[in-house]
């Protein structure tokens, strides 16, 4: 499935690929490229903001916890067998449990489980 990739002038850039089971909740986002060529979104929890990357979100992982990579090294294929959660990040390796903010996990979870046009950034 495509997902459009938008300009700040609503224009239509680009698009990313995704599995067709994250279709609906990802289409209910509005979609723009970062510096580093990733699509991110912005969500709000509990009156603050969060940017967060396709990958991160398609992989249920929150803003600041492990990297999500590409497989194929194409930030546009978020697809979730082009996915890896790894276990490298900034610069020392964490456990595969290792707790995220409250906050953050709060926002990815509201954001996947509420995600409707409209409701969503």
């Amino acid at each position: 499935m495509r997902i459009p990739i938008h300009a700040e002038n609503g224009v239509v850039v680009d698009e990313a690929t995704i599995d067709e089971v994250d279709g609906m909740v990802v289409s209910a986002c509005r979609w723009r490229l970062n510096r580093r060529g990733h699509p991110v979104t912005e969500i709000r929890v509990d009156e603050r903001k969060f940017s967060i990357t396709m990958g991160r979100f398609v992989a249920g992982v929150a803003p600041g916890g492990p990297y999500v990579r590409h497989r194929n090294g194409d930030p546009l294929d978020n697809r979730r067998e082009n996915l890896v959660l790894s276990k490298e990040w900034l610069g020392r390796t964490v456990a595969a449990d290792s707790t995220l903010s409250e906050l953050a996990v709060r926002a990815v979870g509201a954001m996947r489980s509420t995600a409707t046009p409209g409701n969503v950034e």
